[in-house]
């Protein structure tokens, strides 16, 4: 999953120590890995990469695991961004190396 904000820089110090407890709960909720990365070249724009275990995962993420005080932090980072934060879900695929050649882990 990815949720790219637009922080304004007046805004940034805020946002970074609320991703700080963003990336808590994310864990705390199912997320397997997270990340917060910046675009070069774009300072304002934050993209949070984190991962789920499965489609099914991310659902019970949503709804069931998260409290009320996980909802009320990622409003609050979300309020943040000066554009509503842009989700995006992806799902990895399985890539077959050439004919012969083994993949190296």
């Amino acid at each position: 999953m990815t949720v790219r904000y637009d922080v304004a820089a007046e805004d940034a110090d805020m946002f970074l120590r609320l991703m700080g407890e963003v990336e808590q709960s994310r864990y705390r909720t199912g997320a397997r890995k997270w990340r917060l990365l910046q675009r070069s070249g774009a300072p304002e724009e934050y993209i949070e990469v984190f991962r789920v275990g499965s489609w099914r995962e991310y659902r019970d993420q949503l709804q069931s695991r998260n409290t009320r005080f996980d909802a009320d932090l990622l409003q609050r980072a979300r309020a943040l961004s000066a554009h509503p934060p842009i989700v995006e879900h992806l799902r990895p695929i399985e890539v077959r190396p050439p004919h012969g050649r083994r993949r190296e882990r």
